[in-house]
């Protein structure tokens, strides 16, 4: 109810409305309609399912979803039938959807999720529906994620979907041995095989579950062909490409190996094969340059313990024909333990043609973001970079008269503040940086003089000094 306040009493025409929101108003409303249903009190439709009567109130059950809004305002039949028959849906689910309506309230069990799930997206009851794939969520487990995942595509939950996938991926070598696994379709399968975020230790486990499901049903013997494409059969170990899968006469009389006849059969698992025995090959010779067409089925998957960084090699070969330039571009893998959680790797980028480059900035692998950090001392001229941990070494360099520099600086990049540190022994210019421990290493380098320095120099942080190492590089 709106109250009216004065605002200035010399003129009484001068009244302001304010709007009071009571709290308990929606409760006790629904609490009301509920009491009129169970009373049978204005009650002008009766939901019947399977013998069972439900009376209700078409203007409650039209504000619940958009399927009896449909019903009952678009001149359909039931629009002027006292009595309406709900087919496709179990009593028990609409008992619980009507209670849904009048009071808020629904009891979401494993006996009756599914159900449950099925009523209210045939009725539209979204709220019903979203609570039902929160509740599976929630439950989910290496037992029950595959068949979870079928329900969550099957009435287009997508967060469910999406969720149950992530699932199956980060588990797999668990699930694909069950049941359900087994009894998937092809084009699901192939959504799993082909994923790069498919958790496992080897490849070998995703071409022996591929086995599995070829084992499960014979229909499958005909759209093998399309599992195996998205196998990343180059990276299977040698001797089980070779031996397992390459020898199939050996094998073919066997009746556990007998679904390796369709690969030798199919023309198109024949070729993968070949193309990953080609692959393998090059390897070994360290042909690299020929692997360039084999990027989708040999890169490796991003597990979530698998960081990626992408570099580009320009090298430049300089004659008397003139000067040629070739580019490689190299994809590397770090494989962490998977108790450790993803960090932000740090990339410097130095000198290229002449242009320096002082940036220093960090990717991080979750959110695939880059962000900046600060800048090298030197400017990035000739200076060597190495992290350990949060704190990041910089030594020697050029300094802006073109000589050489003995300077060493580290930074926190917590607090991104540079400190300077004790200077090297020996001037040097694109010295090898390393740690050792809690050790500092500064290996060789170029002179002065532009000759190669052959010193080794160890920087040990708890006295802050430098000392030259009895031996040189070779």
């Amino acid at each position: 109810m709106a109250k009216r306040t004065r605002v200035d009493a010399a003129s009484p025409s001068c009244l302001l409305d304010e709007t009071s929101k009571l709290g308990q108003h929606p409760n006790k409303l629904l609490e009301g309609l509920n009491r009129l249903r169970l009373n049978k009190v204005f009650c002008d439709v009766i939901l019947c399912c399977d013998g069972q009567e439900f009376p209700c109130h078409r203007v409650v059950l039209a504000s619940l979803s958009s399927y009896f809004e449909a019903m009952f305002t678009t001149g359909m039949l039931e629009s002027t039938q006292e009595r309406v028959n709900v087919d496709g849906v179990e009593p028990e689910v609409v008992d619980m959807l009507v209670h849904f309506a009048y009071t808020s309230e629904v009891s979401i069990s494993t006996a009756n999720v599914q159900v449950l799930l099925a009523g209210a997206n045939f009725m539209d009851v979204t709220d019903v529906r979203d609570a039902c794939c929160d509740y599976m969520e929630h439950h989910m487990n290496i037992n029950n994620c595959v068949e979870i995942h079928h329900l969550a595509d099957k009435y287009s939950c997508k967060k469910l979907e999406k969720s149950s996938m992530d699932y199956i991926l980060e588990y797999f070598s668990v699930i694909y041995k069950q049941e359900e696994f087994l009894s998937i379709s092809v084009d699901k399968l192939t959504e799993i095989v082909s994923s790069d975020h498919l958790n496992v230790p080897v490849e070998d486990m995703v071409f022996d579950a591929a086995l599995l499901w070829l084992n499960k049903c014979t229909d499958h013997r005909q759209t093998f062909d399309k599992v195996l494409e998205h196998i990343r059969l180059p990276l299977i170990g040698p001797s089980h490409l070779h031996t397992v899968i390459g020898s199939l006469d050996v094998v073919e009389e066997s009746q556990g190996c007998q679904s390796l006849d369709v690969v030798k059969e199919s023309q198109g698992c024949q070729r993968f094969i070949s193309e990953a025995k080609t692959y393998q090959r090059l390897v070994s010779e360290a042909e690299g340059h020929h692997l360039l067409s084999y990027r989708s089925t040999a890169r490796p998957r991003r597990t979530t313990a698998l960081v990626q960084l992408e570099l580009l090699l320009l090298l430049v070969k300089i004659s008397e024909c003139g000067m040629k330039v070739y580019y490689y571009r190299l994809l590397i893998y770090s494989d962490l333990p998977p108790s450790l959680p993803l960090v932000e790797v740090i990339v410097t980028v130095g000198r290229v043609a002449v242009t320096s480059f002082d940036a220093v900035e960090s990717f991080n692998p979750r959110t695939k973001q880059w962000r900046a950090l600060t800048c090298l001392r030197s400017g990035g001229k000739g200076s060597s970079i190495v992290a350990s941990g949060s704190v990041l070494y910089e030594a020697g360099g050029r300094n802006r008269d073109g000589s050489f520099s003995k300077e060493t600086w580290c930074c926190d990049l917590n607090r991104i503040k540079w400190l300077r540190m004790a200077p090297m022994n020996e001037a040097r210019c694109g010295c090898g940086l390393v740690m050792l421990d809690v050790y500092l290493f500064a290996l060789g380098g170029l002179e002065q003089n532009n000759t190669s320095e052959k010193s080794v120099e160890q920087y040990d942080p708890s006295t802050n000094t430098w000392q030259l190492m009895k031996f040189n590089l070779l």
